[in-house]
C-alpha cells in the first residue's frame, strides 16, 4: 500500500510477511496492522454535533474483519464523546474504547486480546456475557469452545513472553503515530506552487 493511500468501506487490505501497515482510520482511531495480516474495513463513522466549533465530534466509530494476523490499536482520549473501534473475528468481536491500547492477534484457533492501557471487551460470537480485559491483562479464546468465555482465564502479561511482546509492539507503534502527529502538526504550511505575480504600477 501506498504512503497516503485511503481505505473505504469494503476495501480489504493484506500485508506481506515482511511489511506492516499503519492506518488513520478516522481522526482518534489509529491501528497498525501487523505483517501477514488481513483485515477489511467494515465501517468508519463520524457524527457531529450539527454546527458546533467546539468538542463538535459526537461520535467516531470503526469496525474492522480481521481475518488472520494482528492489528495493534491506538485510541485518542482527546474531546468526548463516543470513540470505539471494533474487531470482528469469526470467534467474536473485541471492543476497543477511548483511551486505549490493545492488541488483537488471530491464531488458527485462537484469538487473543492484550490490553495495554485502558480497557477492552470481548463478546463471543455466540453472543452471552461481555468480558472485561483491564490494563496489564489478556485472554485467549479458542474454537472449541465457541470464543466463548468459559475458558478464557484473565492472565497477567507478566506471565506470558508472547504477550509481553505484543505489549513492546503495541507501544512502539501508539508512539510511532503520536510522533507522527505532532510534526504533521509542527510543520509549515506548504508553499503555494502559484505564486502571486505583482503588476507593475501603470507609467505616470
Amino acid at each position: 500500500m501506498a504512503i497516503a493511500s485511503k481505505l473505504s468501506v469494503g476495501d480489504r487490505l493484506e500485508t506481506s510477511p515482511d511489511a506492516m501497515a499503519s492506518l488513520l482510520l478516522i481522526p482518534g482511531i489509529f491501528v497498525e496492522v501487523g505483517a501477514s495480516a488481513e483485515i477489511v474495513i467494515g465501517e468508519l463513522r463520524v457524527q457531529k454535533q450539527g454546527d458546533a466549533m467546539v468538542d463538535a465530534i459526537k461520535s467516531r466509530l470503526a469496525t474492522l474483519q480481521l481475518n488472520r494476523g494482528v492489528i495493534r490499536a491506538s485510541l485518542s482520549d482527546i474531546g468526548s464523546g463516543r470513540c470505539e473501534l471494533n474487531v470482528q473475528t469469526d470467534l467474536g468481536t473485541a471492543v476497543v474504547q477511548r483511551g486505549a491500547l490493545a492488541s488483537v492477534r488471530l491464531m488458527n484457533e485462537t484469538v487473543r486480546v492484550v490490553c495495554v492501557d485502558g480497557e477492552a471487551e470481548w463478546s463471543s460470537g455466540r453472543g452471552g456475557l461481555v468480558d472485561k480485559i483491564p490494563e496489564g491483562y489478556f485472554r485467549d479464546y479458542h474454537r472449541h469452545d465457541g470464543g466463548g468465555n468459559e475458558e478464557a482465564r484473565l492472565r497477567p502479561v507478566s506471565e506470558d513472553a508472547e504477550a509481553q511482546a505484543d505489549v513492546a509492539a503495541t507501544l512502539e507503534a501508539a508512539a510511532a503515530f503520536d510522533d507522527f502527529v505532532l510534526r504533521a502538526r509542527n510543520a509549515p504550511a506548504p508553499k503555494s506552487s502559484h505564486p502571486i505575480k505583482r503588476q507593475a504600477a501603470p507609467p505616470p
